[in-house]
């Protein structure tokens, strides 16, 4: 199964952004991500639920193509509009939970917060990035992740993937990442 953030969900989306929505986080088994964000949307018009999603390179036998992965294993955002019942957002297929915090409401805030319309703004995945190099570091300069710098940790030749560390809203996040570079030699962006 691949995320695909359709028609209907972009104008969920749009229609959540205007009339205002809560920020939620629902966590379950790894694996089932898909299943229940796609029957949560099926199932409820007033709320959008979405993994977080990456495309990663991968290479065999000389073939090379790209796959998409999950990037959270075990949760999934949802966005409810404002003055609905969080509980009553169910899965027949699969058990979740929604995460709690000090208010005990489930509702998502500050950092977190900005972390899930984040999410949201990229639609539950993450696309190759372009990137280039910055005086050692890799600046992002198209994709999901634009405009943020960081710095390389390890890089695979075989899949043409990266390990970065980029301060993700006032978190410092490591990741792997695909991504295509504009200019820059790989040699030189690699933390020493």
């Amino acid at each position: 199964m691949i995320w695909q953030f359709d028609e209907n969900l972009k104008k969920r989306k749009e229609e959540l952004i205007n009339e205002g929505y809560d920020a939620y986080c629902l966590f379950t088994l790894a694996g089932v991500e898909l299943n229940i964000a796609e029957e949560i949307n099926n199932n409820y018009d007033y709320c959008l639920a979405t993994p977080l999603t990456k495309m990663s390179h991968r290479s065999h036998q000389g073939r090379k193509y790209n796959v998409q992965e999950i990037m959270l294993g075990g949760y999934i955002f949802l966005y409810l509009k404002k003055n609905f019942d969080v509980y009553k957002v169910r899965s027949s297929k699969n058990y979740f939970k929604i995460l709690s915090n000090k208010n005990d409401d489930g509702r998502l805030y500050g950092s977190d917060l900005e972390y899930a319309k984040w999410v949201l703004d990229v639609e539950g995945s993450l696309s190759v990035s372009e990137a280039i190099n910055l005086n050692g570091k890799i600046k992002i300069v198209n994709g999901p992740l634009k405009d943020l710098e960081g710095s390389i940790i390890e890089y695979s030749k075989r899949n043409r993937n990266c390990c970065i560390e980029i301060d993700l809203l006032g978190q410092k996040i490591k990741t792997w990442l695909p991504f295509e570079w504009i200019d820059a030699d790989i040699s030189e962006l690699m933390v020493k």
